[in-house]
């Protein structure tokens, strides 16, 4: 944690919201109390308490600005593609080299994200959000209206499950290599099998971020 001290309200708030992800990574299953984020961010109980009302309410304002920020960093990505299948292939690329670059952003996301962590109002709406941009893919394909209505939900919830099963083994380096076998699965459902392969062997095209 730095150890400046914050001056403003939004940077108090963001130190906090550090420490509930720095614990989470740390504590994995074992659940966050207030004394413990109190003490990763160094201030005292009643600063968390005139931030969030209990723990549960600071996770999931964990969540909320972490997935902000990842969705930006997603949309930057991706928003110079021509066309959706490799809007898919890039962004699948860019969260893997995410998560390769921050671990625990990447775990506490994809975790808080499976509802692994008790959050307020349960699994939050983050893994539907992530799902519609799946969606468009319905209508690559002549058979869109038949694929299963959970189909979008599902593949997103495979790739947050492949992502945190690398992170908790402690291989976040080996997630890029991952990109081309979890665009082949994605696209195939869309493209069919041997134009979702061949797309997925290509070199990942220029993204705006980079």
């Amino acid at each position: 944690m730095n150890g400046s001290t914050p001056t403003t309200e939004p940077e108090m708030r963001e130190r906090l919201i550090e420490a509930v992800v720095a614990e989470t990574f740390e504590l994995e299953d074992a659940g966050v109390t207030v004394d413990q984020i109190a003490r990763r961010a160094g201030v005292a109980r009643d600063t968390f308490y005139a931030f969030f009302e209990d723990p549960g309410a600071a996770l999931a304002a964990a969540h909320q600005t972490r997935f902000d920020r990842y969705v930006d960093r997603l949309l930057g990505a991706c928003r110079i593609q021509p066309a959706w299948p490799l809007r898919v292939k890039v962004g699948i690329g860019a969260t893997l080299d995410m998560a390769a670059a921050s671990p625990p952003d990447a775990r506490f996301l994809t975790e808080t994200t499976l509802g692994w962590w008790d959050l307020p109002g349960g699994i939050p709406e983050s893994r539907d959000r992530l799902a519609r941009f799946l969606i468009p893919g319905r209508a690559e394909t002549a058979c869109g209206d038949e694929l299963p209505g959970l189909l979008e939900s599902v593949l997103v919830t495979g790739i947050a499950a492949a992502i945190s099963a690398q992170l908790r083994a402690g291989e976040e380096k080996r997630l890029p290599a991952l990109a081309p076998e979890l665009t082949e699965l994605v696209l195939t459902y869309y493209l069919g099998r041997e134009a979702a392969a061949e797309l997925a062997r290509r070199p990942r095209p220029r993204s705006s971020d980079r």
